[in-house]
């Protein structure tokens, strides 16, 4: 599940670069753009995401709360240091 849930997120990016690829701009470039472009999306829909799954860790079940503070971490983890670091860094070589 969070697999897919993140992978929305990579696509964007990944697409995006592509997009100023195809228009010329040399790969740096091309990541620079997308990142700053995409940026506010991908932070804005991990911010709701974590909000809708960080209620469940108001629950009284010990394993919805799990599931709740996995999620919420996973996705904040994937928001602010894999889609702004590692995707673009990854790119660069």
């Amino acid at each position: 599940m969070i697999i897919g849930l993140s992978l929305d997120w990579d696509v964007l990016l990944v697409s995006r670069i592509m997009e100023h690829r195809e228009a010329g701009y040399d790969i740096r470039a091309s990541i620079c753009k997308a990142v700053c472009e995409t940026g506010g999306t991908i932070s804005t829909a991990g911010v709701i995401m974590c909000l809708a799954f960080g209620g469940m860790l108001f629950s009284d079940q010990l394993l919805i709360n799990a599931c709740g503070f996995i999620l919420t971490t996973a996705l904040l983890l994937d928001t602010f240091v894999v889609n702004t670091i590692l995707v673009p860094g990854k790119l660069f070589q």
